[in-house]
């Protein structure tokens, strides 16, 4: 299962599109300022683009569901001659006073998308709209949020506050690019890296869509075959992974002062490369149970997985905090025998 996704979920008339007002008609659809060039760059950055929109105008009986399914044809063609592909494409077709679990601002349509696209990392996506009911629907998911400025609000009507207020989908994009989103401190190789605190969020909501949570951790100090089999083996255990990494103080005390090889954020950036990693997470402290109990406390994972020379789960240190979580505990098999010391000691011994 591939890690959630960071989407941008995008407003359609006022944000993609000029707003002429119940939008249906080929013959009426005209791109906002350098919208195809604004999504580009979205998605060149890495994000999903998933269009939401309210068209209570079927529930009215001003076009049909057909007319709406038309124009979206018309519109993913016309995108994709400038190399832009959307995600998906969900909407409302209900009655504003329907009373509907999918019209924004409540939260069925980004269920819908995520049903389509897959998981959805909530906390690191974006809403942007020109109405009010664009940021009560990013507020209602979880994630950040755009508003662009328009006639349907005052700054001083607002009731609830967007993250920015800009003045369309190109300048949304334009920030993205110069790395204003608050979680998106990263670029695309190690992105899933994130700390203890950033992995209980995750964690949380990962647990609240039903997923099966994962984790091991050590030093990974020169990644070998070994880890690899570790790493694929805890993937299959559920459907997301966290792997905590020791800190460089914590190597050093337990392997000696010419370890670790390779620092800590190289050895981060390595093993978020590796596909069946979802999440890495830093483990500041030193080198005893502190640091991996703290990440069994923040993720609170459904099993817990060590290598083979760990032995039996009842004999783990972490043991008695995975009681107290009701974590599982699985031992790898034991497949090769690639050691890290053993592979840095043949290493020196050529010299």
């Amino acid at each position: 299962m591939a890690a959630p996704k960071r989407v941008v979920f995008l407003d359609r008339d006022g944000t993609i599109n000029l707003d002429h007002g119940y939008v249906h008609r080929i013959s009426d659809w005209e791109f906002t300022q350098r919208a195809p060039e604004a999504l580009r760059a979205l998605q060149k950055e890495g994000w999903s683009l998933v269009v939401v929109s309210n068209q209570a105008g079927i529930a009215d009986g001003r076009f049909s569901k057909d007319d709406v399914d038309i124009l979206h044809g018309y519109m993913k063609s016309l995108l994709q001659k400038t190399g832009v592909y959307l995600d998906t494409i969900v909407y409302c077709p209900h009655h504003r006073e329907a009373g509907c679990a999918c019209r924004k601002p409540e939260i069925g349509l980004a269920r819908k998308a995520e049903e389509i696209i897959g998981p959805i990392d909530y906390k690191r996506s974006w809403v942007i709209g020109d109405k009010e009911s664009d940021i009560g629907f990013g507020k209602n998911i979880g994630a950040q949020t755009a508003l662009i400025r328009s006639p349907y609000w005052q700054p001083e009507s607002l009731k609830i506050q967007p993250d920015m207020i800009i003045e369309s989908l190109l300048e949304f994009s334009e920030k993205m690019a110069n790395g204003e989103s608050k979680f998106d401190r990263y670029n695309w190789r190690n992105e899933k890296i994130i700390t203890s605190a950033e992995a209980a969020e995750i964690a949380a909501e990962l647990r609240g869509m039903g997923r099966r949570l994962v984790t091991t951790n050590g030093s990974f100090d020169l990644i070998h075959a070994g880890h690899l089999d570790q790493l694929e083996e805890a993937r299959k255990q559920g459907d997301v992974l966290f792997v905590g990494v020791n800190a460089d103080n914590a190597v050093t005390a337990a392997k000696g002062p010419s370890r670790p090889l390779i620092p800590e954020e190289a050895r981060c950036a390595m093993l978020a490369a590796l596909i069946c990693v979802d999440y890495v997470v830093t483990m500041p402290g030193s080198y005893s149970e502190e640091p991996m109990l703290s990440l069994l406390e923040s993720v609170k994972p459904h099993v817990q997985v060590n290598g083979p020379d760990y032995g039996e789960p009842t004999t783990w240190v972490e043991w008695a905090t995975m009681q107290k979580f009701g974590i599982k505990g699985h031992t790898i098999v034991k497949r090769n025998n690639f050691s890290t010391s053993e592979i840095v000691k043949n290493i020196r011994s050529t010299k």
